[in-house]
């Protein structure tokens, strides 16, 4: 079981910080990177660069079952091509979007975050209730495409939600 605060702790680290993700200049910090639904293929790649790093994890199974039933769960990014060709996925951002229950289920600990039920998400076409940051991958060569996962938060759908998420790696907690 997971446990989720629900209060807000200011370091000192973020509360000096003079940007703040929803007002970056994404133009600025994504140039050279493109973000998009990554293919079953590339998404196996993903996953499997990631598991090697954290365990445990959700199953492959687990991740494909919840892309199709709401491909906007998980962006991957790459360095974006001059020429038109196809770029390969160097890192990925992925969440769950949780509807009312969901958010109260990972509030109150019945949330599987390593195997989700469906009741838990919310489909394509809704506005979830909150976000959670299910996994992440990585390095720093590819923050810009952070930064365009992070417009999308900012789009009528996203805006002002909720965001949860647990560090899995040392990594992860120096984020």
């Amino acid at each position: 079981m997971s446990y989720h605060s629900t209060t807000l702790v200011k370091t000192r680290r973020y509360t000096s910080a003079k940007r703040h993700f929803l007002s970056l200049d994404y133009k600025k910090y994504a140039r050279g990177m493109i973000a998009f639904h990554p293919s079953e293929e590339e998404l196996h790649v993903l996953f499997n660069c990631t598991a090697a790093r954290v365990s445990p994890m959700a199953s492959f199974a687990t991740v494909l079952r919840v892309y199709h039933r709401n491909p906007d769960t998980i962006l991957a990014f790459a360095r974006e091509r001059r020429s038109g060709d196809s770029s390969s996925p160097i890192g990925f951002l992925a969440h769950l979007p949780l509807n009312a229950e969901g958010l109260l289920a990972l509030l109150d600990g019945r949330l599987n975050t390593k195997n989700p039920e469906d009741r838990y998400l919310a489909r394509q076409h809704e506005r979830p209730a909150a976000l959670y940051y299910w996994a992440m991958y990585f390095t720093s060569e590819v923050g810009g495409g952070l930064a365009l996962a992070l417009e999308r938060m900012t789009s009528e759908k996203y805006r002002n939600l909720p965001i949860y998420c647990k560090a899995a790696t040392k990594e992860g907690w120096e984020i």
